[in-house]
């Protein structure tokens, strides 16, 4: 009913899912979380799937339960803007 050709939807294991295009935007929303090992693996696969101007968005509810993923996300990646919302 909303389709767009702008709009792609795929359903499939992000572990697993092997992407050949590339993206103006990933958007991780209170997802992230639910991947149990090689988060930053993920990320920098994602990563590189992007357009040179790219960028994900990770949004996180619950900042101090995933304390240690966001740190791991700090020290390994460039943040453009961080905020915090209470």
């Amino acid at each position: 009913k909303n389709k767009s050709e702008k709009v792609h939807f795929e359903i499939s294991d992000i572990q697993s899912y092997q992407c050949k295009d590339t993206f103006a935007l990933i958007l991780f929303e209170e997802s992230l979380y639910y991947v149990p090992f090689f988060r930053r693996r993920l990320l920098r696969r994602c990563a590189q799937r992007l357009n040179p101007d790219g960028l994900i968005i990770i949004t996180v509810a619950d900042p101090h339960r995933f304390a240690r993923m966001i740190r791991m996300i700090r020290k390994n990646f460039q943040i453009v803007e961080e905020r915090f919302f209470y």
